[in-house]
């Protein structure tokens, strides 16, 4: 950003707003960050500080590539789709608190996914028949529009073929 110069950038974008961590490296970065944001540009990096619980895996242990006790994201997605992992991470999560992972959490997730899933694609479906047309932000429309040829069909379709 152009430090220690007084650029466009570094007024832009310093101060920030908001940091986000974990809370094991509340000392280690956070506080020498304000320290040396204090004592180089005057100002703290950032005024608030939101922290978050880590995933730790079955036996409580911090996940850690050193220890080989991580999860590969992509294997997990590939086996039960990105929405089941969401899902499955979203409500093992307590604010502040830890996430303890296992993968017998997945298919549960995945099945809530699929009732959410066929119950958004039985709404647009009824609402295609009525001849009410859904709601899109105003950059969405067109593509829509072009990709399914006005009919939603094709865009259900395509969609929900990755979320079960």
């Amino acid at each position: 950003m152009g430090w220690p110069e007084r650029t466009e950038d570094l007024a832009t974008y310093y101060p920030n707003t908001l940091m986000i961590m974990g809370y094991e490296i509340l000392f280690f970065w956070v506080a020498r960050m304000i320290m040396m944001g204090l004592e180089f540009v005057g100002d703290v990096p950032f005024r608030t500080v939101y922290i978050h619980g880590m995933v730790r895996n079955f036996d409580r242990q911090k996940m850690s590539k050193t220890k080989g006790n991580t999860v590969d994201p992509l294997d997990i997605t590939e086996k039960f789709g990105t929405d089941a992992v969401r899902m499955a991470l979203i409500t093992a999560a307590a604010p502040g608190a830890d996430i303890i992972w296992t993968e017998d959490k997945c298919p549960s997730a995945r099945a809530f996914a699929n009732k959410i899933w066929n119950a958004a694609r039985f709404i647009f479906l009824k609402m295609e028949a009525s001849g009410v047309k859904p709601w899109l932000p105003e950059a969405d429309a067109p593509r829509v529009a072009e990709s399914s040829g006005g009919s939603l069909e094709p865009l259900l379709k395509t969609a929900g073929s990755s979320a079960a």
